[in-house]
């Protein structure tokens, strides 16, 4: 039963021993699209219009990255999405004084779907940032508030709507510097959304960090 949690062997060639990220020598691992650094952010703010972002992969470049990213949100690899956390923040320099007290604030799940599944993966990757960067990870300043959000035949405009509804934000963001922190994007509207509620609060967004781009 070990084996299966944590396979001695890549998961992917099958040959050598596991290395640098939980599944994954370091030779498969270093085939990965990695986009961290200079690129990664460049990709991000042509999506979006932010101060400061970083990624890690294009993640249709990558059959094996498609089935980590499946295993951190429906397998229970709630440590292997901590592992990804950290390796992410070894390839990004923090860009903020440590005396900005910017924080970290993963996208969060309903508390049903967080039940269900028994952690956050968003949370997950934000606790091995923090691990590398030395920074607060913020749990309590955002909170979805619908546990499902139809976005089906939605314009862009739609879906912003239907997902800003879905995020509140606590009084105490008020002033509050942050980072939104999720596992994959792909139009970001879920990053703007959640960010747009903060902002409304008084939080001042910084930046984003996601393990993926779709």
């Amino acid at each position: 039963m070990m084996g299966l949690l944590m396979p001695r062997y890549c998961v992917e060639c099958g040959e050598f021993e596991v290395r640098p990220l939980q599944g994954h020598c370091l030779l498969c691992a270093m085939r990965w699209p990695d986009l961290r650094g200079g690129q990664g952010t460049a990709l991000l703010r042509s999506r979006l219009e932010i101060p400061w972002g970083c990624t890690g992969f294009r993640v249709s470049d990558s059959p094996a990255l498609r089935r980590r990213l499946y295993g951190l949100k429906y397998g229970g690899e709630k440590s292997w999405g901590r592992e990804a956390g950290r390796w992410l923040a070894e390839g990004n320099a923090w860009p903020f004084a440590t005396s900005a007290n910017v924080r970290l604030v993963p996208i969060p799940l309903h508390w049903r779907r967080k039940w269900t599944r028994g952690y956050n993966q968003a949370e997950a990757i934000a606790r091995g940032l923090a691990d590398v960067w030395q920074v607060p990870v913020d749990t309590q300043a955002l909170k979805r508030s619908k546990h499902k959000v139809s976005l089906t035949a939605s314009g862009r405009a739609g879906r912003q709507n239907a997902l800003r509804d879905t995020y509140s934000a606590a009084e105490a963001s008020a002033g509050m510097q942050f980072v939104i922190v999720d596992d994959v994007m792909t139009t970001g509207s879920t990053c703007r959304a959640a960010a747009t509620v903060l902002e409304e609060a008084g939080a001042h967004w910084k930046g984003l960090v996601v393990w993926g781009l779709a």
